[in-house]
């Protein structure tokens, strides 16, 4: 059994910029030497494709639906500030579990998204969120460790920012991919500037050249490598610190980033592979299994296996996709965008897309629809994408059309309910929690590009 565990939490990295997922331009060496020495999940997905539904998942072991974090910041008339989910207090999490067996839990965070005001603070003993940027996150966890935690059996959870629009990588990363960071037509873009540049690529009011896409590919390639830097400090962290030996240490990402695959750019506004397929890499120097794995899983299993790693008994539904070896397993994901609901589902090589758009008059919350709640009339408000991603890993050719595939997409329909159901053993929160967000919030939400 592991003395400590360490969950780092990529903002914004898609699987496939990783040089260890095939990615041609060497973006990760320390993340890819990891790799080598541990098990790599080549198709890994995120339950959402925006930070709060997915980490939520992460510490609860529930899809978005059912820990009912489904939605950002939202103003209502008349009031100032805004309202925004948090995770109800009936949820399971997995900091509440290893604290409740004695280890000692800290969370070293830097994403206004993530405060203590959301609920994803429940059982970490240190919970430090406003953390500016990786190299001071990184040195509060060597203060906490330093303290005497790296004597104890710890789980500590970093969640790192880097790869985060607006892309800042040093000048030398941004050379080794032939580029000039003082020539980039993105060095001097602000959070806001990036939202509105996706807004306006997504209504078609503006495009931009091929030499422009890719600058801005090459940034954001560079900010991965820049972020790759900081696990190569996080690794020297716990080898100064005499843990490194007995500490797995766990790598993924919140979600992806879509530059350009289906004509824009971010996330949090599809479920295509781009902004939902993630890197996960498992480090474990006391059970030194290596490998790749090709079968679909979903981070929605993280708590069950990140109890399991440190030899506890788990509440959570799921399974420990260590364990689990190669058997079969889906991967579903939601997304709520105003009257939208996106549902996708991965079996075997083939991923189903169902996007929902509610009629005006319906008077049921995302929730309750994702619940299965709404029993209306959906044709003419849904639309349906098969792709086979043997053979279009980018989604790009949609066989929902193909009257051959009928059966396929029927099947994969009924693993679909099956996964937004109730899961086995989970505690389903019974309704959504909504907290308030003050001016000072706000501000901050917008200078990321969350609020206009």
């Amino acid at each position: 059994m592991v003395r400590g565990i360490v969950l780092v939490v990529l903002d914004c990295v898609r699987a496939d910029h990783l040089s260890c997922y095939g990615y041609g331009r060497e973006t990760t060496p320390t993340i890819d030497a990891l790799a080598r020495r541990g098990l790599t999940w080549e198709h890994a997905y995120s339950t959402c494709s925006w930070t709060k539904p997915s980490v939520a998942s992460i510490l609860t072991g529930l899809y978005p639906s059912q820990h009912g974090v489904l939605r950002g910041p939202k103003r209502l008339r008349g009031r100032t500030g805004c309202v925004t989910d948090a995770l109800p207090g009936d949820c399971p999490h997995v900091a509440g579990e290893f604290a409740r067996t004695g280890r000692q839990c800290a969370a070293f965070l830097n994403n206004v998204q993530l405060e203590n005001y959301t609920g994803f603070n429940r059982g970490f003993s240190t919970y430090v969120a406003d953390c500016r940027g990786a190299d001071r996150q990184l040195k509060a966890l060597d203060d906490w460790l330093a303290t005497g935690h790296a004597d104890d059996r710890f789980f500590a959870y970093l969640h790192l920012m880097e790869a985060h629009w607006p892309y800042k990588p040093r000048r030398r990363h941004v050379a080794l991919f032939g580029g000039d960071r003082n020539t980039s037509a993105f060095a001097a873009y602000s959070a806001r500037d990036f939202s509105r540049l996706r807004r306006a690529l997504a209504r078609g009011e503006v495009t931009l050249s091929a030499g422009e896409r890719e600058d801005l590919i090459r940034m954001y390639d560079a900010a991965v490598r820049r972020l790759d830097g900081k696990i190569k400090l996080l690794l020297r962290i716990l080898e100064n610190r005499g843990v490194r030996d007995t500490t797995a240490v766990v790598i993924t990402a919140d979600h992806g980033e879509e530059l350009f695959d289906h004509g824009g750019i971010g996330h949090g506004h599809s479920l295509h592979v781009e902004t939902t397929h993630v890197p996960l890499i498992v480090s474990n120097p006391i059970e030194p299994a290596c490998g790749r794995r090709a079968e679909p899983v979903s981070l929605v299993d993280l708590p069950h296996t990140l109890l399991r790693l440190g030899g506890v008994g788990t509440v959570f539904p799921g399974r420990d996709v260590i364990s689990a070896g190669t058997s079969a397993s889906a991967a579903y994901g939601e997304l709520s965008i105003g009257r939208r609901c996106l549902r996708a589902i991965r079996v075997g090589d083939r991923r189903l897309h169902r996007e929902s758009t509610f009629p005006r008059d319906h008077d049921l919350s995302p929730l309750e629809f994702l619940r299965g709640a709404y029993r209306g009339d959906t044709s003419g408000h849904e639309t349906v994408r098969l792709y086979d991603l043997a053979a279009d890993p980018g989604e790009r050719k949609d066989l929902a059309g193909d009257p051959a595939e009928a059966s396929v997409i029927e099947c994969m329909t009924k693993e679909m309910e099956a996964a937004a159901g109730p899961r086995a053993g989970a505690v389903q929160s019974a309704a959504r929690r909504e907290v308030d967000a003050d001016e000072v919030l706000v501000d901050r939400l917008r200078a990321l590009g969350y609020i206009e």
